[in-house]
């Protein structure tokens, strides 16, 4: 999209105006899911005891962040990949939930989205 702005003297007798214009671009915001809203893990070795994000999408974004709101750990140092892994602690299990979120980031200018997903 493309303004223009003409300013001129009043009265318009002295014939003298000016113009300016300044292009706008709009960018789509980010949209992030984080995978399903609930899922369960079971505490041992016989079962699955990490949740990997292979169900979170994403579109729109430069760049995506995973938190926790538990104690345990992620497969990367900085989990900014869509797909990671999540490893929770003893302490996560006495909880009995943990809370993951997915933050995406728009490409410009800086707005940030999130989305949670809730593990029992």
């Amino acid at each position: 999209m493309t303004l223009t702005l003409t300013a001129s003297r009043n009265p318009l007798n002295c014939n003298s105006s000016t113009e300016d214009t300044i292009t706008l671009n709009f960018i789509e915001k980010p949209t992030v899911d984080a995978g399903p809203s609930i899922v369960s893990l079971c505490e041992g070795a016989l079962a699955p005891s990490s949740y990997v994000t292979n169900q979170a999408t994403a579109i729109d974004y430069s760049t995506l962040t995973w938190s926790s709101h538990g104690t345990g750990t992620w497969s990367t140092a900085n989990p900014n990949n869509l797909l990671e892994t999540y490893t929770p602690s003893a302490a996560d299990y006495d909880t009995g939930f943990v809370i993951l979120t997915l933050e995406a980031n728009s490409n410009a200018p800086l707005y940030r989205f999130g989305n949670r997903y809730d593990s029992t």
